[in-house]
């Protein structure tokens, strides 16, 4: 017997991987890029999915800006678990290269895109490890 592998097409997008599509839930990551440009910040994490034998990406976009209350100095502090450091404070920025290869468990969600099959991924919450998934 043989089992037959469909060819991607544009009618059966799921026949070939997207790192970007995840399913909605609870995943633990690494980070693997965090870019800088026109000041905004991306982190890009590597995103390991139970069952599933290909790289999985998710990234979230923020202003390049940890002022209260801001989104990116929120999911800073909920992921590290603690407050912007005096060191941090002193230097008036905190080193992203630091973060590279740091793990966090994060929450996916889906917003539905009209005009596209596949929804939009994207990162709900960042925690620290062990915050959501158990190994």
């Amino acid at each position: 017997m043989k089992i037959t592998i469909p060819n991607p097409t544009p009618n059966n997008p799921q026949s070939k991987h997207n790192p970007w599509i995840i399913p909605e839930g609870d995943y633990r990551a690494v980070l693997k890029q965090a870019k800088l440009s026109s000041g905004k910040i991306r982190l890009v994490f590597s995103v390991t999915v139970p069952g599933c034998a290909y790289a999985s990406m998710a990234g979230k976009n923020y202003l390049n800006d940890l002022s209260m209350c801001s989104a990116l100095r929120n999911d800073l502090i909920c992921w590290r678990g603690h407050e912007l450091t005096p060191e941090e404070y002193q230097a008036g920025s905190i080193d992203t290269n630091a973060l590279l290869g740091r793990p966090a468990d994060i929450q996916i969600g889906h917003m539905e895109n009209q005009g596209y099959g596949q929804p939009f991924v994207y990162i709900k919450a960042i925690f620290p490890p062990g915050a959501l998934v158990r190994n």
